[in-house]
């Protein structure tokens, strides 16, 4: 299941010490965002209990999508023990995905 992430439990979300955590920061009015989205739930469904997966709306979240300098849509970020480990722009498929994440 993918969760929503606002900037109150941002940091809380990304201490997770046992296994990836994925921030996919979208918009509801980008397309390529639309089309990434089922991607994403699927590799939280398949990954369940081995990584956390998250979803930030950068029109809600300004502050944390400045924080990580978004400038393009989707972006994803892969972290560690709280600390950015990957990102990556519009990646395409779910393989694309997983070579971030593992």
């Amino acid at each position: 299941m993918v969760r929503e992430l606002d900037k109150k439990g941002f940091d809380e979300a990304l201490q997770v010490k046992d296994r990836p955590v994925v921030v996919n920061f979208s918009a509801d009015w980008c397309p390529y965002c639309r089309l990434l989205a089922p991607v994403i739930e699927d590799l939280a469904a398949e990954y369940a209990g081995k990584i956390d997966v998250y979803h930030v709306d950068t029109d809600e979240q300004e502050e944390l999508a400045a924080r990580y300098d978004i400038m393009t849509i989707p972006t994803v970020f892969v972290f560690l023990n709280g600390e950015v480990k990957n990102s990556a722009v519009n990646p395409r498929n779910k393989e694309a995905l997983l070579d971030l994440v593992f």
